[in-house]
C-alpha cells in the first residue's frame, strides 16, 4: 500500500479501523423441514475486531451464541448443541491483497477474492470470500464478504433429526462497518 494515500489529512496517519455498530453476520443453509424445502437464515450483529490496511490484515470475531432465526428452538439448539463449547468464531485475513491508491482517495469500491482462516469449534478452515469494500466519508470502512463452507470443513456433521435435515453447504455473509482509529 502506498503510505502517501491516506484517509486523514496527515500523510503518515495510520489506516486502522475498529469494527462496530452496523456490522452483521448472516448464515444461510438449505433445510428440509417435515418434507418442505426451506432456506434457514441465522443472523447476528455481535461482531467485533479490526481491519489494518497498513498491515493488510483483518481480524473478525462473531458471537455464535447471539445468532437468531425465525425459530427459538433452532436458536437454542445452535447455542446449546452446535457451539456449546466455543461460542466465538474467528475470521482472519492475513493478506488483503494489493489496495490501489484510488481506493483511499476517490471512495471507489474495491472488489477482491480473498482467503481467510476461519475458526469454528476449535477447527480452522480456509474459506474464500468475495469482498466488496469502500471508504465512506474518509473515516468509515464498509465491506461485505461472501463465502461458502461445509460443516465437514470444521469437523462437524450437518444437523439432522426425524423432522429435518440440513444440507452440508453453508453460505456466509459478513458485513463490516468499521470506524477509523484516531
Amino acid at each position: 500500500m502506498n503510505k502517501e494515500a491516506t484517509l486523514a489529512s496527515e500523510p503518515d496517519a495510520a489506516m486502522a479501523f475498529t469494527i462496530g455498530a452496523g456490522s452483521q453476520g448472516l448464515f444461510k443453509v438449505d433445510e428440509i423441514l417435515r418434507g418442505l424445502d426451506v432456506v434457514v437464515a441465522l443472523e447476528t450483529d455481535d461482531l467485533s475486531g479490526s481491519v489494518d490496511l497498513d498491515a493488510g490484515t483483518a481480524d473478525i470475531t462473531i458471537d455464535l451464541h447471539t445468532l437468531v432465526s425465525d425459530q427459538p428452538r433452532r436458536d437454542r439448539f445452535v447455542r446449546e448443541r452446535l457451539f456449546a463449547s466455543q461460542p466465538l468464531a474467528t475470521v482472519r485475513f492475513d493478506s488483503l491483497g494489493e489496495i490501489p491508491e484510488s481506493f483511499f482517495t476517490s471512495g471507489e469500491e474495491l472488489e477482491a477474492s480473498l482467503p481467510a482462516t476461519v475458526n469454528v469449534n476449535g477447527s480452522d478452515a480456509e474459506v474464500q470470500f468475495e469482498i466488496t469494500a469502500r471508504i465512506d466519508g474518509g473515516e468509515r470502512l464498509v465491506a461485505l464478504g461472501k463465502g461458502n463452507f461445509t460443516w465437514a470443513d470444521f469437523g462437524m456433521t450437518a444437523p439432522a433429526s426425524g423432522f429435518y435435515t440440513v444440507e452440508d453447504e453453508v453460505e456466509a455473509e459478513i458485513l463490516i462497518q468499521a470506524q477509523l482509529d484516531k
